[in-house]
């Protein structure tokens, strides 16, 4: 493939994914975001994980663990969301193929929006690599 496209297997087609700056922006904005992400679900994990340990029989505690529960789940509903869209950005998917994105595993998702990027970010120039 040359220095600029790159291409991936998606939803049973392979897709041409272009490395312009346009995308490249697109990747370094992802992985800034999923680098955040991973921070602050390291950080309401250590929260929920001393609140367990804890005196459970307390009625706060009882409460700040529900809270920091919601609160894992609503940053990977917003995790979901951005690899969403940043699949959707790149590949350009039309409607049909977003309402098949619904289909798709959390994981199969994150997988997908990793791999796009790290085919944006990669330098093909070096013939070595």
């Amino acid at each position: 493939m040359s220095k600029t496209q790159a291409t991936i297997t998606f939803l049973g087609k392979k897709r041409i994914i272009k490395k312009s700056v346009k995308n490249f922006r697109l990747a370094l904005e992802f992985q800034k975001k999923d680098v955040l992400t991973q921070k602050q679900r390291h950080a309401k994990m250590n929260e929920y994980n001393e609140l367990v340990d804890s005196d459970l029989g307390n009625e706060d505690n009882y409460s700040a663990i529900v809270d920091a529960t919601a609160s894992l789940a609503d940053i990977s509903m917003n995790e979901l969301d951005e690899n969403l869209e940043f699949i959707q950005e790149t590949l350009n998917l039309n409607d049909d193929e977003l309402t098949k994105l619904e289909d798709l595993t959390g994981e199969q998702v994150a997988s997908t929006s990793i791999k796009i990027s790290n085919l944006i970010m990669r330098d093909d120039a070096d013939p070595k690599k």
